[in-house]
């Protein structure tokens, strides 16, 4: 899928990027930050760590064994599609990346997962002391990656705020999973408990992309929005039921909708190209779970 089949959301887009080379874009701005936050982690733990995020095998031999960066990309796009930088919200790139892995560890080991992007999960490798050390590492240093690589405390102190919250939703998606094991429960509190696993940290990467971006309040709870109907179209159409994917369909609609409302000036060729490439981004990430 390439941002052309979106642009009646961008009516003047100035480029076309087919949608890996969108992720390849954000990988390339956020990694090496990265890497270098990991840097002041002790041995074993940056090995635990990098090793979750997909750079080194369990000996620290490099690998390219990592996720998408979906997270990242949309947290840099939403940054341009307020008229910001993507540059600028790098720090929340990286902030919601390892908020994500830290997730995934937490999940892999109470789950007793053993596999994660088709090699050994973390916690079997390192075992599962090690792997929740790091995981809880790298959730620490997104936080304070914000207030030491921002100019803009305000803009700190919210992304902080918005990561927390998506942090809390995470716990509790995790503690009713672990809960539903050992009990009777509907399709919709199924739902629900994923939406929190899953919209929490989507809603949470897209608010701090517009933050950074120099978003005012009613434009990151736009772009939130946005993140989080993504999330729940994502969490229904890995359901695989037909009603499912209708609702999949439902939210990935109102998702693209909250982009539509997302006011860019005419001349602001950046932002609205990076409107078209949210909204084409959106469409893969939902579509490529059939």
């Amino acid at each position: 899928m390439t941002i052309s089949s979106v642009a009646e959301l961008s009516p003047r887009v100035t480029r076309e990027r087919p949608v890996a080379d969108v992720l390849g874009w954000a990988r390339e701005l956020f990694e090496p930050e990265a890497r270098r936050w990991l840097e002041g982690l002790a041995p074993k733990s940056r090995l635990v760590a990098g090793y979750q995020l997909g750079w080194w095998d369990a000996a620290g031999t490099p690998t390219s064994a990592g996720g998408q960066a979906l997270r990242p990309a949309l947290a840099l796009l939403c940054a341009r599609a307020v008229g910001g930088s993507a540059q600028d919200a790098v720090p929340a790139a990286v902030g919601a990346e390892f908020v994500h892995a830290f997730s995934l560890m937490h999940d892999d080991a109470m789950d007793r997962d053993p596999m994660r992007r088709h090699r050994p999960a973390a916690w079997t490798v390192f075992g599962t002391a090690a792997t929740l050390a790091a995981a809880d590492e790298l959730m620490s240093l997104a936080f304070e990656g914000f207030l030491r690589c921002s100019d803009n405390l305000d803009t700190a102190c919210a992304a902080a705020a918005a990561l927390g919250q998506a942090v809390a939703r995470l716990a509790r998606g995790q503690a009713l999973d672990l809960a539903f094991e050992h009990a009777t429960v509907t399709i919709e509190q199924c739902l629900s408990m994923e939406a929190d696993k899953t919209a929490s940290l989507l809603a949470a990467a897209t608010r701090l992309g517009a933050l950074y971006g120099g978003a005012d309040g009613e434009a990151a709870d736009r772009l939130a929005a946005f993140g989080e109907h993504l999330g729940r179209a994502l969490v229904a159409q890995a359901a695989g039921r037909d009603w499912a994917r209708q609702c999949a369909d439902w939210h990935l609609r109102s998702a693209l909708r909250q982009l539509r409302k997302q006011p860019v000036h005419a001349d602001d060729h950046a932002a609205r190209t990076a409107s078209a490439e949210l909204a084409a981004l959106a469409r893969f990430a939902v579509t490529r779970r059939t």
